[in-house]
C-alpha cells in the first residue's frame, strides 16, 4: 500500500510512481475523498478521459468510457443539475484538450490536484475534551482540527516544526503543540493510496518529459506562524485501536516530514 503523497509530482523521479499517484488520485476524487468544485470535477474528468483514451471523438464513446470509468463522485451527480448537464461540461473541457500527450494530462490533472485542500490528508472521526465532534487531519505537513461538515478548511492547524511529543494512551491521543497565534487554512499535498495498486501502467516518456518540463506548476500552501507557548492537545477516538492508528499514522507522517527536508528529488513513497 502506498501512504504518503509528496507536494508535488515534479519531486518524483520514477514515472510509475507518479503513474500511482495520479490512479490513486482519480479513486479518491470519485470516492468523494477528495472534494473539489463542480466545474474542478468536470476539468479532471476530461483530463482523465485524454490520460485513458487520447482525443474525443464523440459523445457516445464518451459515454461508454465513463460507464466502464466513472469520473465523477456521486455528491457531483446529485448536486448538478441532471447527468445530461455533466456530460455537457466534460465534452467543453474534453473537445478542447486535443492532441495533449498522455503524460502532459496526467500532469495536468495532477497540478489541480496537488492545490486542492482536501489533498493528501488522512481524516479520522474524535472528540474533543468537551465531547465536540470533529475531523482529525494528518498529513506529512502536520495535524488539522476540522469540523465534521467541513473537510476542506481546517479551524486549527499544527505545523510538525511546532510540535513536540505525541501520545496515546486508552482512546486518547496527545500531541504537544508550540501554539500559534495565527491559524492556517489550507494543508496541501499528502494523500493515502489504495485501490491503484491492482491497475497495471508501464512508464512513458511523454510523462517523464511532462513532469520535467519548467512550466509544470508546484503547489504549496503558504503557511505563517508566530511563536507561542508549549500546551497540550487532546482529541478522544471511539476506541482505543482507533487511538493507536491516529498515533501511528502521526508518527509515520512526521518522519515522511522530516526524510523529505533532507532529499527533496527522488522521494519513495511505498509503505508495506
Amino acid at each position: 500500500m502506498v501512504k504518503f503523497f509528496v507536494e508535488s509530482i515534479t519531486h518524483l523521479k520514477d514515472t510509475v510512481t507518479v503513474e500511482l499517484l495520479y490512479l490513486q488520485a482519480r479513486s479518491l476524487v470519485v470516492k468523494g475523498v477528495i472534494q473539489i468544485e463542480q466545474e474542478t470535477a468536470f476539468e479532471l474528468a476530461a483530463y482523465g478521459l485524454q490520460a485513458a483514451y487520447g482525443d474525443f471523438i464523440d459523445k457516445e464513446t464518451m459515454d461508454e468510457h465513463l460507464k466502464k470509468d466513472p469520473a465523477l463522485s456521486a455528491k457531483i451527480m446529485k448536486e448538478s443539475a441532471s447527468p445530461l448537464y455533466c456530460e455537457e461540461r466534460i465534452i467543453d473541457y474534453y473537445k478542447n484538450l486535443k492532441g495533449l500527450l498522455r503524460g502532459n494530462a496526467i500532469v495536468n490533472y495532477m497540478t489541480i490536484i496537488e492545490s486542492l485542500s482536501t489533498y493528501g490528508i488522512h481524516y479520522y472521526d474524535v472528540t474533543d475534551k468537551s465531547g465536540g465532534a470533529y475531523l482529525l487531519g494528518i498529513s506529512c505537513k502536520g495535524l488539522g482540527q476540522y469540523r465534521t461538515t467541513d473537510k476542506r478548511i481546517p479551524e486549527r492547524v499544527f505545523l510538525w516544526k511546532d510540535l513536540g511529543n505525541l501520545l496515546f494512551r486508552d482512546k486518547k491521543f496527545s500531541a504537544e503543540v508550540l501554539e500559534a497565534r495565527r491559524v492556517v487554512h489550507a494543508l496541501s499535498s499528502i494523500n493515502l493510496y489504495e485501490d491503484a495498486a491492482d491497475q497495471s501502467f508501464l512508464p512513458s516518456d511523454d510523462l517523464t518529459n511532462a513532469i520535467s518540463d519548467p512550466t509544470t506548476q508546484v503547489s504549496v500552501s503558504r503557511r505563517t506562524f508566530a511563536p507561542g507557548q508549549l500546551t497540550v492537545h487532546v482529541w478522544f477516538a471511539a476506541s482505543a485501536a482507533l487511538a493507536k492508528t491516529i498515533w501511528a499514522m502521526a508518527i509515520s507522517q512526521h518522519q515522511f516530514y522530516l526524510e523529505l527536508k533532507v532529499k527533496r528529488v527522488h522521494v519513495c513513497v511505498w509503505s508495506v
